[in-house]
């Protein structure tokens, strides 16, 4: 090296970097605050999946019901038509 440059780790130099470790700190999120915010992040995630399954339980049995009450219509008006039929094929042959 050249003499009147200086190396850059000069071995009798202090490096003293606790200042920059202490700023470190108080920009990251206090330990308290993580957990709040992981904690209210579980919360979330639990209810909206309790509501999930709620709507899509309602759903389905909502499904399932009108498929019941459709097939009931439907059988209904299958027997109220063919006892009209028969009634009025009745009527032609007597």
């Amino acid at each position: 090296m050249k003499e009147n440059q200086e190396p850059i780790l000069d071995p009798g130099n202090d490096l003293d970097l606790t200042s920059e470790i202490s700023v470190n700190k108080k920009e990251s999120l206090p330990e308290k605050e993580y957990r709040k915010i992981r904690i209210s992040t579980k919360l979330l995630a639990f209810t909206v999946s309790i509501i999930a399954l709620a709507v899509f339980s309602l759903g389905i049995i909502a499904v399932n019901l009108g498929a019941t009450a459709l097939t009931d219509q439907a059988n209904d008006d299958a027997q109220k038509y063919t006892s009209e039929g028969a009634a009025h094929v009745g009527s032609i042959i007597t």
